[in-house]
């Protein structure tokens, strides 16, 4: 489940929960659908968010070169998820806040 919010030309995605392999299937066509009304920016917000599958870092990543590294951020990390995203090597790619 997503929560979109729209700021001028900024897109703020909230996740919530557990985002699982199944759950992200569902999830990566939303984030597309965000993706096709051109914000110049994307925000992940994972405050309410406990855990994260590989597909999850796959969305991130896939994100993150679609945007660039000034235009996509993840905020609102959990220690734990940092350190997944830290293991994955995509804490140099993003803004982890």
């Amino acid at each position: 489940m997503i929560q979109v919010v729209y700021e001028e030309k900024e897109a703020r995605i909230r996740f919530f929960g557990q985002l699982s392999s199944v759950s992200c299937e569902t999830l990566e066509g939303e984030v597309d659908q965000v993706l096709l009304k051109q914000p110049e920016t994307v925000v992940f917000d994972l405050h309410e968010v406990s855990f994260v599958a590989s597909i999850y870092l796959r969305i991130c990543l896939k994100i993150y070169k679609k945007m660039g590294r000034d235009h996509f951020r993840i905020i609102n990390v959990s220690p734990a998820l940092k350190r997944i995203f830290a293991i994955a090597g995509l804490d140099e790619m993003v803004k982890t806040a």
